[in-house]
């Protein structure tokens, strides 16, 4: 919550607040018609401001298709809640309110971070998870995922991610499962205060995936965004048929890691509170074992055929990298 104070006005019988995000010089919005007294408390509620604007996550046979759309629905929603703002204030009476606005007033609100409940999970979590639920929806199912050559994936604002399958020179029933966070950006409006961004590794050694028919991979990143600065731990075990599919993330932001279940079914990742994960698990114990491979080079740049592999010439895209 932000607490919005200001002096008296002479003649004045309440006051409007209006709040801009960002920007100084931006727009304007008005947060309250109606204020008596000389202060206000701005408070944001993370359901109400972003999860029930947008709605639903999307589902279904047109599931990726709808995804991009959601996300560009829910970035504004996102990136507006508790950002760095300004607020002013216009006094009012009887005849009217004032041509001008007083002068504008800066603030931010902390984000919870708590065991139960955590902002900073919620605001992080869907950026980050965006590529892997696209990587999830376009994997074959079954077998042929062992197939699979990989996917690269353009940040929306700069960088890349690059899922690679099977391209270590392993046998069939030792794979490796690489996916690299390359300054993976996403951003909504000009602000760099507006930005996402990811660094990081995800993947693990897969041994026995013939048999087993589950992939199992963890990674750490670094994420930011606007004022938060966190670290991200994940875990996925993914199976290839039937079975359960098993995940959780740690979020540690100002030194405190917090635990929460990962929803990993692409159709099904409904963008709603985290669960809390209980009891808590070590990291390391679910931290999967990895070969050391070669950085992938992007598919754009080395090209792949479906001798190689499974694969689709629309996976190779131009990417704007960020070193």
């Amino acid at each position: 919550d932000i607490l919005v104070t200001w002096d008296a006005s002479n003649g004045a019988e309440y006051y409007r607040v209006y709040r801009a995000v960002y920007n100084e010089n931006g727009n304007y919005e008005p947060v309250s018609d109606n204020v008596t007294g000389t202060s206000f408390v701005y408070a944001q509620d993370f359901t109400a401001d972003v999860l029930d604007q947008v709605g639903a996550f999307p589902q279904g046979d047109d599931y990726l298709a709808n995804l991009e759309t959601y996300r560009e629905q829910i970035k504004p929603y996102l990136f507006k809640f508790k950002a760095p703002a300004f607020f002013k204030v216009e006094a009012c009476n009887a005849t009217g309110c004032s041509e001008n606005l007083s002068a504008a007033d800066a603030g931010q609100a902390e984000f919870i971070h708590g065991a139960d409940y955590s902002e900073v999970a919620q605001m992080i979590i869907p950026l980050w998870f965006h590529p892997v639920l696209v990587t999830f929806g376009s994997l074959p199912g079954g077998m042929g995922a062992l197939s699979w050559c990989g996917i690269d994936i353009c940040g929306p604002s700069g960088g890349m991610y690059m899922g690679r399958m099977g391209l270590t020179g392993l046998t069939m029933n030792t794979m490796q499962l690489d996916v690299y966070y390359e300054n993976y950006t996403d951003g909504w409006m000009n602000y760099q205060s507006a930005r996402f961004l990811a660094d990081g590794y995800l993947g693990g050694l897969q041994t026995g995936i013939t048999t087993s028919l589950t992939i199992k991979i963890s990674g750490t990143y670094e994420i930011t965004m606007g004022a938060i600065q966190a670290s991200l731990f994940s875990y996925f075990a993914i199976p290839l048929s039937a079975g359960e599919n098993d995940g959780h993330v740690t979020v540690t932001y100002k030194g405190v890691a917090r635990q929460f279940v990962l929803p990993i079914n692409a159709e099904t990742a409904e963008m709603q509170l985290l669960t809390p994960l209980s009891p808590a698990r070590n990291d390391t114990t679910y931290t999967i074992a990895r070969k050391t491979t070669a950085y992938p080079v992007p598919f754009i740049e080395s090209p792949l055929t479906v001798d190689d592999c499974a694969w689709d010439d629309s996976l190779a895209v131009q990417c704007d990298r960020i070193p």
